[in-house]
């Protein structure tokens, strides 16, 4: 038996002929030509029933599961893409992604539902970035963590989260950054504790109200922070401070070195309920007020305010008897006596920066009198002759840009 392909100008493939018989019909676009020993025979046929038999995949196409399509009728080994991901087999279907692979095991499969024809179709997942294996078992209500920096395993540590949303903590608990904490009793009210940290024993160490207060001691803490304790010499230490209890008695709070704290009579700051108050010094003794490592403030016997600083006794000085003030100086010659003290002190005695710019710097209230040159104000026809005699130094500096910020020079006059 012999056969003829015939092609007509690049078109289908035309059977001419084959030995015992005749045919010159033209074999299909869509179809080939094959043999069939059993019945010594050719026969024409589709591609797709030719790679069905030999179940084989073959791609179909894609599908967009945005809209959660359901399941297209195929044959086993039709293989989809996913273009669009979402969900395939309707709404109660698979979520898949774009990119994931879906292939029929089942000939003859109608189209439909995950419910339907679910168990017909394979769903191979192709996105899979890091996989991460979990423990073979843990603890119910179990919270997994990274067993280490690859973050491709976890395991269970033996905290739990419980269905009444308890959490238990086996070990030491860091946090790092903000805790917030809901309200788990007295939600409802302005009382009522968000949060109690208590020992083994249940003994209340730290309180912290609705409200936002923190008793340390207390359940009812009545201020932002409320130590409670009614001991001697007990209270807070911060850094090298105390604040608490006085030793001399329960009835009174006392600010101090906490090296001092349990001394009757060394105290920085010293009340009662009574309303006495001490300051650095027991009863009877001058009152001072330590400024930095060298400087005071010193209340002298004389009645006379005093501060020290580095460098001057008297950085600030006020004579009682006298009423007169001085800065860098005790030695007043005025009410009011500013002393440059250091020849090498290079800045000016006196800085005036206003504020108010439609106002003057200085206001000078005095009184005239007619044809008298020595009063605090002088009318200028009352002078004769005015001579000038040298110059004082100023500094100008003009924020708003208009005249030069330099030194200038005020005259200065004799008048007769």
């Amino acid at each position: 038996m012999s056969v003829t392909i015939q092609l007509a100008g690049g078109g289908p493939a035309y059977l001419a002929a084959w030995s015992g018989d005749s045919k010159s019909a033209p074999v299909a676009a869509d179809k080939v030509l094959i043999y069939d020993s059993a019945a010594q025979d050719y026969k024409e046929t589709t591609i797709g029933n030719l790679l069905g038999g030999l179940d084989v995949l073959l791609y179909k196409g894609v599908i967009d599961c945005s809209g959660s399509p359901n399941y297209p009728a195929a044959d086993a080994g039709h293989e989809y893409r996913i273009s669009v991901g979402g969900k395939i087999g309707g709404a109660s279907g698979p979520i898949v992604q774009a990119g994931d692979i879906v292939i029929c095991n089942t000939d003859g499969s109608a189209a439909g539902t995950q419910a339907a024809v679910g168990a017909n179709w394979n769903i191979i997942q192709l996105n899979i970035q890091r996989p991460i294996e979990g423990p073979a078992s843990s603890t119910t209500f179990g919270v997994s963590v990274f067993s280490d920096s690859t973050a491709t395993s976890v395991e269970s540590r033996g905290v739990t989260i419980d269905n009444t949303d308890s959490v238990t903590v086996p070990g030491d608990v860091h946090v790092n950054g903000v805790v917030n904490v809901e309200a788990v009793q007295g939600a409802s009210t302005t009382g009522g504790s968000s949060l109690e940290l208590k020992d083994a024993s249940g003994n209340l160490g730290i309180c912290i109200e609705n409200g936002g207060e923190v008793g340390i001691g207390t359940e009812s803490p009545d201020e932002l922070l409320h130590v409670s304790t009614t001991t001697a010499a007990a209270g807070a230490h911060i850094g090298y401070a105390f604040v608490g209890v006085w030793k001399g008695g329960s009835s009174a709070a006392v600010f101090a070195n906490d090296a001092v704290k349990d001394t009757q009579t060394s105290h920085s700051l010293l009340s009662t309920t009574a309303g006495g108050t001490r300051v650095n010094a027991a009863t009877g003794q001058v009152i001072g007020f330590q400024i930095g490592g060298t400087g005071y403030a010193n209340l002298l016997s004389t009645g006379d305010f005093q501060i020290k600083g580095t460098g001057n006794d008297n950085l600030f000085f006020t004579d009682y008897s006298d009423a007169k003030i001085g800065i860098g100086t005790s030695s007043l010659a005025a009410r009011l006596h500013v002393d440059q003290f250091s020849n090498t002190g290079a800045q000016p005695v006196l800085a005036l920066d206003q504020a108010d710019v439609s106002e003057e710097f200085i206001r000078f209230i005095g009184t005239a009198a007619n044809g008298v040159l020595t009063q605090s104000i002088v009318n200028d026809d009352d002078v004769t002759t005015a001579t000038l005699q040298g110059w004082a130094k100023v500094y100008v500096q003009d924020d708003g840009n208009q005249i030069t910020d330099q030194a200038y020079f005020m005259p200065l006059f004799t008048i007769v």
